[in-house]
């Protein structure tokens, strides 16, 4: 079994605020396991991160989320447990169907 050190930053990589400096502080303190060492993910100031992280967050500061896809640009399609997917469900439509009646949100 591979493993892959994975981790967070608050705002980005390059900031310095304390969880991004206790971050980096454990990563290196873990580097004597050798354990190959994956990118790390950014946590943006949206849902928990803005409730319990917010002291890290500029209150004047726009943020924007680094995951946002273009919604006309699909790779990937996730299936809530009742069949939901792209303003559809698969219990009434076939997927095709879905997909080709898909219109994003603007």
């Amino acid at each position: 079994m591979d493993f892959l050190l994975r981790w967070y930053y608050v705002i980005d990589e390059e900031d310095n605020n304390p969880y991004n400096v206790w971050t980096r502080q454990i990563l290196r303190e873990l580097d004597y396991l050798k354990i190959p060492i994956g990118t790390g993910n950014v946590i943006f100031p949206s849902g928990n991160a803005l409730k319990y992280l917010k002291d890290y967050f500029d209150k004047n500061a726009e943020y924007s989320s680094p995951y946002d896809e273009d919604p006309r640009d699909i790779r990937a399609i996730g299936f809530s447990p009742n069949g939901d997917v792209l303003q559809g469900n698969v219990y009434q439509k076939g997927i095709l169907e879905i997909l080709n009646e898909y219109q994003p949100e603007e």
